[in-house]
């Protein structure tokens, strides 16, 4: 910890449902503990089904990842299988991504929503 800030300078994209999940889904649940004792900041994008604005939601999106990026965080995404798009809308995220800065996102995907040893990916790259 620096200056007694615990962030780790660290964002991750991550869908509504993980920071929304029911307790029987554990993996969700485990993913969101991840995080939060790595200190890790979160930009959550809303429910798919709740948005009609794809392009804006992208658009501010982005452009507040590539901002923690220029400040030298890291950045990355967490998807969830099952979900479309990762629950991140992940293809046009991505696609996007690519198209600003040349790369496509780090993406860690939940394998189980429902198993706490379903977020080992995330488990890795946080490691």
């Amino acid at each position: 910890m620096r200056g007694g800030d615990a962030r780790s300078k660290k964002v991750a994209v991550v869908p509504d449902l993980l920071m929304n999940a029911p307790s029987e889904r554990q993996g969700l649940v485990r993913a969101r503990q991840l995080l939060e004792e790595n200190g890790i900041g979160m930009i959550v994008l809303p429910k798919l089904e709740w948005t009609t604005e794809l392009g804006f939601w992208l658009t501010i999106t982005l452009d507040q990842v590539l901002d923690y990026h220029k400040n030298g965080y890291r950045t990355f995404v967490v998807g969830v299988d099952g979900l479309p798009g990762y629950g991140v809308w992940y293809p046009k995220l991505a696609e996007e991504y690519r198209r600003r800065v040349g790369q496509t996102p780090v993406l860690a995907r939940i394998r189980d929503q429902y198993a706490a040893d379903g977020v080992q990916e995330l488990e890795r790259m946080l490691a």
